[in-house]
Formats: structure tokens, sequence, C-alpha cells
């Protein structure tokens, strides 16, 4: 184990450092991590639950605390505080670092997320570490686990998620997850006051963390084993009442930490900060979440495919754990897939399932532990983990270079690009967030017609009516135009494409540029027009007009797609129109 764990802290070190050098290291905080983060200078250094140093400090500016929402009119940051609570020494060492050694001390320079990293990375190995101890107590051959723990160190998006980024929640969650699993079947294998302190502190992290995740507590009669030692845990802590109070407390505690923060924001206690945003348990999207083209788990993680039919191999062995587990695994796909937004925002593969992937972990390591004994069967499970490791490692270098996009694939665009690493692939699919085809030829983001990328659309900002797309470091891709090109005479010649849209940026000087993109297999054309024409007038709304000629196209089904990408800062669009005319 301990190899195992000092390669894997060698070989993730080496791609953090990388990840973090020149300006890199500035969005190690990034997405949904700023919310994250930003709880961390705020309590420690400015005392001051708005975020109001936020704008001013943001090592990403033009930023904006788009994480606030209010309650009673004081702002609340909607995220929850178990990241930050996780990450507080590293912080500490960070600040440590920033105040004796030159750097800025306010929270966002350099040596702060660095120990940022380093703190993501830990928890990586803390989990790894949690996964192998618990394969262990199910008396798993050490080759089993050690293959196990192969595949989901470098074969799942978790790797993605501990190194590239390390502000979102869910290496932090796969942590907390794991150590609650370990701790709670120790527990019941041999009841103690110091397992269930452990399970307790832990499953207080999964609670801060994402309180969503509190649903693992269902997987405890398969990690007891058996039914006997499901009821000899319950009599132990119905005879020691002192020790399972006090296993209650150290979860309450843990867990009062978040509502210590709400209090400390808004005056109470108990809000829900997310606002409008929560679930829909009546509409889950299994099939999106699961098998979909545009986030499906087993598409971009297909190695989890095989937690399937790991539990046909659990069953042979322990048909209890079996049925104990697998509907906890049911349970935690409809929680997962009836988020309001199911895909989750813009992300690599569908991210919420990584923080299970201890639990995952289990069913397949049945299934290896079976192949194992059966020396025919091992060859072909050894190759196919081997080729899934490989196919995982070419989609992160998609994602990476926006090959793959986080919020925009389909069946056409995925295949367009499998397993295309060439150069002149990059930002051939970031180019539009999907590639249905645009009903019209003008938007005037109301919601009259439907174009690709409508959840850029934001109210209160707009040129015409109450809305407007809206692209900054969250979305890069506006609302945008797509045209699948048909044998039509007017595109066998070139052709003229009339451009034009009403934009509001912010100070930034090269804030957006459009973008003109035609595909059709490996053919491509890709023009960008830049900076706009926009330096005269920031915080006003302002015409752009484009006049582009593109190259005759004779195929069916090439694709045309206009749409503005940002560059930094924050841009509004309006009233886009795109019209395609015949020479």
């Amino acid at each position: 184990m301990w190899v195992f764990l000092f390669v894997l802290a060698g070989i993730s070190t080496g791609f953090m450092l990388d990840k973090m050098k020149g300006e890199g290291w500035r969005v190690a905080v990034y997405m949904d991590g700023r919310g994250y983060y930003a709880q961390l200078p705020a309590f420690f250094i400015y005392n001051d639950p708005s975020c109001s140093f936020y704008v001013s400090q943001s090592a990403v500016t033009p930023d904006e605390a788009n994480f606030l929402n209010k309650i009673d009119d004081k702002p609340v940051n909607k995220y929850f505080s178990g990241v930050a609570f996780l990450q507080s020494p590293f912080f500490g060492i960070g600040h440590l670092i920033a105040k004796n050694f030159g750097f800025e001390p306010g929270g966002y320079s350099k040596p702060y997320f660095y120990c940022f990293a380093i703190g993501a990375l830990f928890y990586f190995l803390l989990g790894m570490f949690f996964t192998w101890k618990l394969l262990e107590t199910f008396q798993f051959r050490k080759g089993v686990v050690l293959i196990i723990c192969i595949c989901f160190a470098f074969g799942t998006n978790l790797f993605h998620y501990a190194l590239f980024e390390p502000s979102m929640s869910h290496v932090y969650s796969f942590a907390a997850v794991a150590g609650f699993l370990y701790f709670i079947r120790r527990f019941f294998l041999s009841p103690s006051r110091k397992n269930i302190l452990f399970a307790a502190a832990a499953l207080g992290v999964v609670a801060i963390l994402r309180p969503v995740n509190l649903v693992v507590v269902l997987a405890f009669p398969a990690m007891a084993g058996e039914w006997e030692n499901v009821k000899e845990g319950f009599r132990w802590m119905g005879k020691n009442l002192f020790s399972t109070g006090a296993g209650l407390l150290v979860f309450l505690l843990v867990c009062f930490v978040q509502l210590y923060i709400y209090h400390w924001q808004t005056g109470h206690f108990f809000v829900w900060a997310y606002q409008d945003e929560g679930f829909d348990f009546s509409n889950p999207h299994f099939y999106g979440t699961l098998f979909s083209y545009e986030k499906g788990l087993f598409i971009y993680t297909p190695m989890i495919f095989f937690a399937l039919p790991g539990f046909f191999a659990m069953a042979r062995r322990s048909r209890f754990i079996a049925f104990s587990l697998l509907p906890v695994f049911i349970i935690i796909a409809w929680i997962v897939s009836s988020w309001h937004q199911w895909q989750y925002g813009f992300s690599f593969g569908l991210r919420a399932y990584v923080d299970y992937y201890s639990l995952a972990a289990l069913p397949m390591a049945f299934l290896v532990n079976a192949a194992w004994t059966k020396k025919i069967i091992l060859v072909p499970v050894s190759v196919i983990g081997m080729l899934l490791v490989c196919f995982y490692g070419i989609q992160q270098y998609q994602y990476v270079h926006r090959i793959i996009h986080g919020g925009a694939m389909n069946k056409d665009a995925y295949w367009l690009v499998f397993l295309k690493t060439d150069k002149k692939y990059f930002d051939t699919i970031n180019n539009v967030s999907h590639a249905m085809e645009s009903d019209g030829d003008f938007n005037d983001m109301e919601g009259e017609v439907e174009w690709p990328g409508l959840e850029t659309i934001s109210e209160g900002t707009a040129y015409s009516g109450k809305h407007a797309s809206r692209i900054d470091s969250t979305y890069i891709y506006s609302c945008g135009f797509v045209r699948i090109m048909s044998d039509n005479p007017i595109f066998s010649h070139q052709s003229r494409l009339i451009v034009s849209a009403y934009v509001l940026r912010d100070n930034a000087p090269d804030s957006a540029e459009l973008v003109v993109s035609q595909v059709k297999e490996d053919k491509l054309f890709y023009a960008t027009f830049h900076p706009l024409p926009l330096v005269q007038q920031p915080g006003a709304w302002q015409k752009v007009s484009y006049e582009v000629v593109i190259p005759p196209y004779y195929e069916e089904g090439t694709v045309l797609k206009v749409f503005f990408k940002s560059i930094s800062g924050i841009v509004f669009i309006d009233d886009f129109s795109v019209m395609i005319k015949g020479r």
C-alpha cells in the first residue's frame, strides 16, 4: 500500500506542478471553487461574511462574487463550508509563507493557491488510503486491491478533480465518504469507542461537504457484512450509551461548523443558501447522468461500468452484501439525477458520482477477485482494465485541451473527436454549447427561439427585453448559431456570413472574440475575429457587425457554428443575428 501511495504521490505531484507553472496557479481555484475557497479569507483574514474583498483580490480579474445569494438582505455564500474546513490547515501554511516571504497576504497570491493544490493532493491520497484499507477488510488479495486502486486513481475522473480542478468539492467528499465507510466497517466487525468516534467524525465531514452525501449511511448493512454483525453493532451501542452519545456529539460538533458559518453570515443557523436551486425527485434523469453523450457516467468513466457485473460476483460470495448494497446505488443515482441541473454545469463527466467511488470500488473488487481465481478470465479482465486506463488518459488530455467540451457534448460531437488528440481539434467542440440546429437566424434571448447555449442566458442586464447571453469564466461560450449545412446550391460557392449583435462588456479591453467554425469529420474551418471593436465605450451597449467569407461545402452534414467566446471579464450578448448569403 505504501509503495502504491508513494508512486501515486510522485506522479500526481508532477501533474500538479505542471498545471500550476506560469500563470496556471491562478486557476487552481476556479468555477464553483471560488465560492468554496472564499470562505477561508473571508473568515480568517477579512472577517467579512459579505466577501466585499473578492472583486479586488481575486487572482483572475475582472471577476465577481456570483456565488453569493441574499437572505434577509444579507449576502450568504451558497456553497457549504466543508472544503474550507478541510483546507484550513493548508490555508494557514500559505498565509504564513505569504506574510514572511514578500507575497501579498490577502488570500489570493501564489503561496495560498499552491498550498491549496497540495491540500487537494493530500485528500486524494487520504481517500485512496481509506479505499485500500476498506477493501482489505473484505479480505481480497493484495493484488486485487492494488488493481482496483490503480483503476480508480488513474482510470476515472477522480484524478481530474484531484489535480486539475482541486477547488471543487469532489476529491474531499471522496476522502470523507471512504473514511466513513472504512470506520463504520471496522465498527461492525469489531465494535469499539474509537471506531464509532472516527466514523462519526468522518460522517460529520461528509455532511458539511455535501449534505446529500449522507445517503452513504444506508450502506452500513453492506459494511457490516452479515445480519448478525448488524445486530451485534446495535447491541453494543445500546450497552455503551456513553460512547454512542460521544459519537453523536462528535458528529453534531462537526456539523455545527456549517451552522456557525451560516449564523456568521445571516444571523440564522438554518438557511437554504442555494435559494431557487434544488432537487426534483419526481423527475430524475437516470439516462442523462448514466448513459448520455452529454455527461453520462458510463460514457466518460467507463471503468465504473464494471461495478454492475461486479454485483453478480458479489452475490455469489454474499447475497446479504449484494442485496443490501444494490438499493444504495439506485438511491444514489436517483438523488444525483434529480438535481435541477442534472448536468452539474461545466464539468468532465458526471462529477457528482465521484464522491461515491470508494463505494463503487467494492463490487468491482468482487469481480476482479472472482476473475483472479480463474486465470483464463483474469487475463481479459486485466487487458480491459489497462485499456480503460489508457482510454481515460486520452479523454483527460482531450478535456484539458478543449477537444471534449465540459457542457456541450452530444453523440455527433463525441464521435467526431473520438480518440482524436491532434492540435487541429483543439477548441473544435468547445465552440458552442450544443450541436442542435438553431431555430431561426435572430435571437433576442427572450426565449422565443431555440439556440444552443441557452444556459448562458441571464435576466437583468439586456439591450432589449429582460435577457441576454452572459459569458465569463464559468460559461466561456455564448448562446450561438448552429446550422447543419444541407445539399443546397447556395453552399456550392463561397458564401458571405453577415453577423451582428449588441455587446456589453466591462473594462477588459480584449474581453471577447467572435468565432466562426465549420466542421465535417476531419475537415475544419475555424476563424476568430479579435479584438471586438469595443475599445471606446466599456460599460455601454454597442452594436458590432461582421461580414465573413466562408468556404464552399459540398458535403451534407457540415456544421456551421457562430458564437462569442469569452477572453476575460464579463460580456453580455443580445439581439444576435446571423444571415448566410451567396456571393
